[in-house]
C-alpha cells in the first residue's frame, strides 16, 4: 500500500438489487479484494435510481501515522454506468453478501485473521434498525472523522430528534471535538445532546462545562458543573466535577459557592483537594487567618498532594501580606511531614525538613528514630559519607532499628563501591543480627553486587547463606535458583540436577518451575543419560507448552526422538516428575468457559450506550465500577473486550489475566484463537511489515518487542524517557535518523507510529547486523544497552542461546528476552503462515 496520504482503488461493483419492501439496495460484489486493510461499504449513504454498473473509489484520509492502518476503513463513492441486462444473468457466480464484504487482513500473504472476538466467546444480540445504524455511522466517523462522515451522523441525529440515539450521536461528535480542543463545536454538540436525556447524561453536563470551562466562559462552565453535582451525586466523575466547579468558583471570585459546596461534601477534612479549595476561599473572602491554619494543615499532613508546591508558595505569601499573621506549628505536625515524605520515598524533602527540626529542637539529634530517617534520607538523596556517618551514630534499644542502620551504612559503601567495607559490614551485620530480616537483605545485595560484577563464586556463597539462614525468607527462591544455576554453569551437572529437583520441591510456585524442570533435562542429557531427559522434556512440553521453556523443550525433542528409545527403567525421580506434571497439566487446561458466554452488555444501560457510539473505553471503566456491576470472571472479560476493541491493549491484557490467572500454563488449543489474540494483539502492522521489508528483519520479531516493550500505545513513556511504540531514547531516535539522513526527530514525532517504527525497526536491525544476527543478543542490547552485552559475551563457554540468556546477570533484561521469545511464537502461529520458532 502506498504511503501517500490518499489514494485510490479501482474496482467493479457486482450488481445491484433492490429492496422493494424498504427502498434500500444491496451490493454484492464481484470479487474478493486483496488489500491488506479491513473495507466497509457505507450502505445506507447509496441511493440508486436504477440497477448498473459501479465504478468506486476508496479514499484514505491521512492519519497520524502517515499511513494505512490495520483494519482501516474505507469510504466507498459510486457512480452509475449503464451496462447490459444480460449481466443480471450471471451475477449469481459472482456474488458475496455484504456481510462478507470485510475480508481477511492477509497482511501482503502472510497474516491470517481468525473469527471476530464476539462470536466465539461472548455473542451479543445484533443490533437492528437505528441503533445498527448508529453503530455504524459512529464507527465510520471515527475511524475517518472527516467531513462526510461526520455529516452523515448528523443527518442521522437530524432524522431521529424524538430519540435518544440523537443525543447520543450528537454526544459522540462533541466528545471527539473537546479531545480535538475544537472546544466551541464541542460546546455546540453537547447542548443539541442534552435535548434528550440519556443514560450517560453525566458525562454529558461534565464535558459540556469542561468545554465552557477550556473556553474561559466561566460563568457557562459553573452552571453546567452545579447540574451535574445536583442531579448526578453517584457518578464516576463526580470527584473531577467538584474540583472543576470548585476551580471554576474561584476564577468567577464566587468563594461562597465553593464553602457551600464543599459543606456538603463527606470526608472533606481527610482529602487535601477539599482543603485546598476551602483555604483559597477563605483567602478570597479576606479570612487570611483561616486560610494560613488550612493551609499549614496541607502543608504538613498532605506533603504528597499534587499541589503542594502552590500551597508552599501561599503560606509565605500570606505571611508577608500580613505581619500580625502568626500560627505556631506543633511539634506533631512537623512529624508527620517528615514520616509522610519518608514514606513517600521524597528523600530530599524528608531531609530538608529534619535539618530544620534538628536545627529548632537540638533533642531530637539524638533520638535514634529520626537519626535513622536522616542518615535513610542522605543515603536516598545520594549523600553516601554524610549518611554513613549519620547511621554509625543510631544506637536504639530496639535491634531491628539498628539492625536497618547497619543495612543502610552496608549499602553505602556498596553506592561507594567500597566492596572490602560492603563485605565487612555484611559480615558484622550477621554477627550481630543473624536472624534480622535485614541481614537477609544485605546478603542478597551483596550476592547480586556480586553476580553483576561477575564474581560468580563469592555471590554464590552469599546465596547459599541467604538459602541456609532464612528457609521461607523474601529472596529464598530466587537465591535457591541462582545457586542451583551456578553448579550447572560450572558442569557439575548431577549437583545442578539434584538442587533443579530440589528446588522443584522446595518451591512449588515458585517462577522458575519451567526453568528448573528444562534445565533439569538438560542435566539428563549431559549426563549420558538421554531417555530420562527425554521424558523431562516431554512432561515440560505439554506443562508449560506456551512458555519459553516448554518451546526449548519442545526442540529438544524434535532432535532427541529420532535417536533414542525410552527404556523402561527410567530414574525414580524422573519418572515422578513426569507424573505430577501430568497431573498438573490437567488441572491447568481446565477452565469454565459457559460462565462468560451468559453476559450481555445490553443489561447495562449506560455501557450499551458508550458501545453503541463505540466509546469502548469509556464503556470498560464504567463497567470497571466494581461497586455497581461486581468482579466476576464475565465482568472482567467483557471490560477486556471492551479495552481491546479500543485498541488500549495493555488494560485488555490486564483484565484477561484475571480471567484466565494461569493461561500461559494452558495449552494452544484450551482457549479459543481469538481470547490468544486478546493477549497477543496487533496493530500498525502495515507499517511495521514495511520497515521490516526495508531492514531485513523478521516482523513477527518486531511485534513481538513491540508487545512487550509498549504493549501498541503510541504514547508509552517509561521511567527511563524513552517513547512511542518501540521505546526510543530521544538521543538514540537522533543518532539512528541521522544515520539514515532524516530529520532530527522531536519528542512529539516520537510518539507518530510510522516515525518510532521506522527508527526503532532500523535500530534493532543494526543491533542484529552487530551481533551477526544473533537474535538473543540484539535483544538484551536492545534493553541493556550493548556495551553490557559485549560483557556478558566475553565469558564465554555457551553451548548455545539458552545458555547465555540464563546466565544474563539483569532479570529485567533475562525475562524480557524470554518473554519476546513466547510473544514471537504467539504471533506467528496467530497471524502467520508456518509455526513459530
Amino acid at each position: 500500500m502506498s504511503r501517500a496520504s490518499s489514494c485510490q482503488i479501482r474496482f467493479l461493483v457486482g450488481i445491484c438489487r433492490a429492496n422493494f419492501n424498504f427502498g434500500l439496495p444491496v451490493l454484492l460484489s464481484f470479487f474478493r479484494f486483496s488489500i491488506p486493510h479491513k473495507l466497509v461499504l457505507p450502505f445506507r449513504s447509496v441511493v440508486l435510481n436504477r440497477v448498473g454498473l459501479f465504478v468506486g473509489r476508496a479514499r484514505i484520509l491521512r492519519r497520524k501515522a502517515d499511513a494505512p492502518y490495520f483494519r482501516e476503513t474505507y469510504f466507498i463513492g459510486f457512480r452509475p454506468v449503464l451496462i447490459l441486462w444480460s449481466l443480471i444473468l450471471l451475477s449469481p457466480l459472482f456474488t458475496r453478501t455484504l456481510s462478507l464484504a470485510s475480508p481477511q487482513s492477509n497482511w501482503e500473504g502472510t497474516l491470517q485473521r481468525g473469527a471476530s472476538l464476539d462470536s466465539a466467546l461472548a455473542p451479543r444480540r445484533l443490533r437492528e434498525g437505528r441503533e445498527a445504524t448508529l453503530e455504524k455511522l459512529s464507527q465510520n466517523y471515527l475511524q475517518s472523522p472527516h467531513a462526510n462522515s461526520k455529516k452523515a451522523l448528523i443527518t442521522f441525529c437530524q432524522n431521529n430528534k424524538k430519540s435518544q440515539l440523537s443525543a447520543l450521536g450528537y454526544f459522540l461528535i462533541g466528545h471527539n471535538e473537546l479531545r480535538d480542543e475544537k472546544l466551541e463545536l464541542a460546546a455546540s454538540f453537547f447542548a443539541k445532546a442534552a435535548s434528550k436525556p440519556t443514560p450517560i447524561d453525566d458525562y454529558l453536563y461534565y464535558y459540556w462545562g469542561e468545554s465552557f470551562f477550556k473556553l474561559h466562559e466561566f460563568a457557562s462552565a459553573q452552571k453546567k458543573l452545579a447540574y451535574f453535582l445536583d442531579k448526578f451525586s453517584d457518578s464516576p466523575l463526580k470527584g473531577k466535577a467538584l474540583s472543576l466547579y470548585w476551580e471554576t468558583s474561584f476564577l468567577l471570585n464566587d468563594p461562597q459557592s465553593i464553602l457551600n459546596s464543599i459543606k456538603s461534601t463527606t470526608e472533606a477534612t481527610e482529602n487535601p483537594e477539599p482543603l485546598f479549595y476551602v483555604a483559597e476561599a477563605k483567602k478570597s473572602l479576606g479570612q487570611l487567618d483561616e486560610a494560613l491554619r488550612t493551609y499549614q494543615r496541607l502543608y504538613y499532613f498532605f506533603p504528597l498532594y499534587s499541589k503542594s508546591l502552590i500551597v508552599s508558595q501561599r503560606i509565605p505569601f500570606l505571611l508577608e501580606s500580613d505581619p500580625e499573621l502568626k500560627f505556631d506549628i506543633p511539634k506533631e505536625w512537623k512529624i508527620t511531614r517528615i514520616e509522610k515524605l519518608f514514606s513517600g520515598k521524597r528523600y530530599r524533602e524528608a531531609l530538608k525538613d529534619l535539618e530544620l527540626l534538628f536545627q529548632t529542637d537540638s533533642s531530637f539529634t539524638t533520638m535514634p528514630q529520626f537519626q535513622l530517617w536522616l542518615g535513610i534520607s542522605q543515603f536516598g538523596s545520594g549523600k553516601y559519607t554524610d549518611a554513613l556517618q549519620t547511621l554509625k551514630e543510631v544506637d536504639s534499644p530496639d535491634s531491628a532499628m539498628n539492625a536497618q542502620a547497619w543495612f543502610y551504612a552496608a549499602e553505602c559503601y556498596r553506592k561507594l563501591d567500597d566492596y572490602p567495607l560492603f563485605k565487612q559490614s555484611v559480615e558484622s551485620l550477621e554477627q550481630k543480627f543473624p536472624k534480622s530480616v535485614w541481614l537477609e537483605k544485605a546478603l542478597f545485595s551483596i550476592g547480586n553486587y556480586n553476580l553483576v560484577n561477575r564474581h560468580l563464586e563469592e555471590s554464590t556463597s552469599f546465596y547459599q547463606r541467604v538459602v541456609d539462614l532464612f528457609p521461607g525468607g523474601l529472596h529464598v527462591t530466587d537465591c535457591h535458583w541462582r545457586v542451583s544455576w551456578q553448579y550447572y554453569r560450572v558442569k557439575n551437572y548431577q549437583r545442578a540436577f539434584e538442587l533443579f529437583v530440589d528446588h522443584l520441591n522446595r518451591f512449588p510456585n515458585s517462577e522458575h518451575r519451567a526453568a528448573a524442570l528444562y534445565w533439569a533435562a538438560r542435566c539428563k542429557g549431559n549426563l549420558g543419560q538421554p531417555a530420562d531427559a527425554l521424558r523431562i522434556y516431554q512432561a515440560v512440553h505439554r506443562r508449560f507448552s506456551n512458555d519459553y521453556y516448554g518451546l526449548l523443550a519442545e526442540k529438544q525433542i524434535s532432535s532427541l526422538k529420532s535417536d533414542i528409545k525410552i527404556s523402561q527403567e527410567l530414574d525414580p525421580q524422573v519418572e515422578r516428575i513426569s507424573q505430577d506434571m501430568e497431573n498438573s497439566t490437567s488441572q491447568a487446561n481446565k477452565t469454565d468457559l459457559l460462565q462468560l458466554q451468559d453476559m450481555s452488555l445490553e443489561t447495562w444501560p449506560r455501557v450499551k450506550a458508550f458501545t453503541l457510539i463505540q466509546l469502548f473505553e469509556l464503556a470498560a471503566k464504567e463497567l470497571s465500577r466494581s461497586q455497581v456491576y461486581g468482579d466476576s470472571r464475565a465482568i472482567y472479560f467483557q471490560v477486556a473486550q471492551l479495552f481491546y476493541q479500543e485498541k488500549n491493549f495493555m488494560p485488555a491484557i490486564v483484565n484477561l489475566r484475571r480471567v484466565f490467572p494461569n493461561h500461559l500454563e494452558m495449552s494452544f488449543d484450551s482457549l479459543p484463537k481469538t481470547v490468544w489474540e486478546m493477549f497477543y494483539p496487533a496493530n500498525f502492522t502495515s507499517i511495521i511489515f514495511r520497515e521490516s521489508a526495508r531492514q531485513d528483519v523478521d516482523p513477527y520479531l518486531l511485534l513481538a518487542l513491540i508487545r512487550q516493550e509498549s504493549a501498541f500505545n503510541p504514547q508509552a513513556l517509561s521511567r527511563a524517557n524513552a517513547h512511542g511504540l518501540m521505546q526510543l531514547l530521544p538521543s538514540t531516535a537522533r543518532i539512528v535518523a541521522k544515520s539514515m539522513k532524516l530529520r532530527s526527530p522531536t519528542v512529539a514525532r516520537l510518539k507518530d507510529p510510522a516515525v518510532n517504527i521506522r527508527l526503532g525497526t532500523k535500530y534493532f536491525a543494526d543491533l542484529l547486523r552487530k551481533f551477526q544476527g544473533q537474535e538473543d543478543k540484539a535483544l538484551a542490547s536492545y534493553n541493556a544497552g550493548e556495551d553490557r552485552v559485549e560483557s556478558w559475551i566475553s565469558e564465554g563457554g555457551f553451548v548455545d542461546s539458552a545458555e547465555f540468556v540464563e546466565t544474563i546477570p539483569f532479570s529485567e533484561t533475562r525475562n524480557y528476552i524470554k518473554t519476546i521469545y513466547r510473544n514471537y511464537w504467539f504471533y506467528k502461529n496467530l497471524y502467520g503462515q508456518g509455526k513459530g520458532t
